[in-house]
C-alpha cells in the first residue's frame, strides 16, 4: 500500500469512529433524559465527555487528509511514459534531503520508500526473501538476523536498480549488486557495537557506517577517504515540510558530493535503507 492510501484508509476509519461516537453520545443523550438513568450533571459530563473524544478522532481523520492530499498518487505509468524521451535516469536524484518511511513489521517483508521532502516517491526498497523466512521470523524473533535475505532497490518508475542478498549464518556479509550480476559492494555489520564495514567490488575498503550514541538516533555514512557522504537521522525532520510526515519517517542527508558522483551514488544510496534494516531503526 503507497502512503497516501494509507493515509487515507487511517482517514476513513477516524471519520467512523468519530461520527459513530457522536451518533452514540446523541442516543445516549436523549435516553438518559427520558428515562433518567443518572442525573443531569452526569449526564452532562458523560455527553460532552462522548462527543469531546469525537471532535478529537474527527480532528485526527481531517490531519491525515492533509498528509494524504500531500502524497502524490501512484503515477509511475505516466513517470515511463515521460522517462522515455527524457534521457534522464530515474535512478538518480540530486535532492540533498530524503525521508525514508517504512511499511511492514515483525513477519512480513520490509517495504521502505524514499519520498523527497516535497512528497514524490525517488526509490523503493522491498524485501525478497524467500517466505519460509517469514515464517520463521514470526515464530523465533531471534533468529531472523541467520537466516538468508534478499532485497531490491527500484526506481522511481519500479525499474530494478541493485539487488542485495546475505547469506544464511553468522554475520555474513549483504552483498550489492547490479541487474547484470555485478558485484558492486557489500557491507557486514561489526561485532560489539553500531557499526558497518562498507567494500567495493574487489573487496577493497570502501567506507563505513558508524552511529553518533549508543541510542543510534543517528548515522554517518563515511567512503574510504573519510569524506561524510550521508547523514541518517532516525525520527528526524526534514527542513520544509515537516507536518507531512510523522515520527515513523526518518531523515537522510546526502552530501553535494555523492550527488555529483554517479558511481559512488550507486554504491551509497542502499544504505540508509540497510540501517533501518540491520540496526532496526
Amino acid at each position: 500500500m503507497e502512503w497516501r492510501k494509507h493515509h487515507e484508509n487511517n482517514a476513513r476509519i477516524s471519520r467512523w469512529v468519530g461520527g459513530g461516537l457522536l451518533a452514540a453520545a446523541a442516543v445516549y443523550g436523549m435516553l438518559d433524559w427520558k428515562y433518567g438513568w443518572s442525573t443531569r450533571p452526569a449526564m452532562a459530563i458523560t455527553v460532552s465527555g462522548m462527543v469531546l473524544t469525537a471532535v478529537i478522532i474527527l480532528g485526527t481523520a481531517s490531519a491525515f487528509m492533509r498528509k494524504a492530499a500531500f502524497f502524490p498518487e501512484e503515477r509511475r505509468e505516466r513517470d515511463r511514459e515521460l522517462q522515455d524521451g527524457s534521457g534522464q535516469d530515474p535512478f538518480l536524484h540530486r535532492d540533498r534531503e530524503m525521508m525514508l518511511m517504512r511499511q511492514g513489521g515483525k513477519g512480513t517483508r520490509a517495504l521502505i520508500r524514499y519520498f523527497s521532502v516535497d512528497g514524490d516517491l525517488l526509490l523503493e526498497f522491498r524485501e525478497t526473501s524467500r517466505g519460509w523466512v517469514f515464517a520463521a521470523d514470526w515464530i523465533l524473533d531471534r533468529l531472523r538476523p541467520f537466516l538468508p535475505k534478499s532485497f531490491v532497490l527500484t526506481d522511481r518508475i519500479g525499474g530494478p536498480r541493485l539487488y542485495l542478498t546475505q547469506r544464511g549464518g553468522i554475520n555474513s556479509p549483504i552483498e550489492i549488486r547490479l541487474p547484470d550480476g555485478t558485484l558492486i559492494g557489500s557491507c557486514r555489520q561489526d561485532w560489539w557495537k553500531a557499526r558497518m564495514e562498507l567494500r567495493d567490488g574487489a573487496g577493497l575498503p570502501a567506507g563505513e557506517v558508524g552511529s553518533d550514541d549508543l541510542l543510534g538516533t543517528s548515522f554517518r555514512v563515511r567512503d574510504a577517504s573519510g569524506r561524510e557522504l550521508v547523514r541518517f537521522y532516525n525520527g528526524g525532520l526534514p527542513s520544509r515540510n515537516g507536518d507531512a510526515f510523522s515520527s515513523d519517517a526518518d531523515l537522510v542527508k546526502v552530501s553535494a558530493e555523492l550527488a555529483g558522483e554517479p558511481e559512488a551514488y550507486v554504491r551509497f544510496i542502499a544504505v540508509p535503507a540497510l540501517i533501518k534494516i540491520v540496526f532496526s531503526r
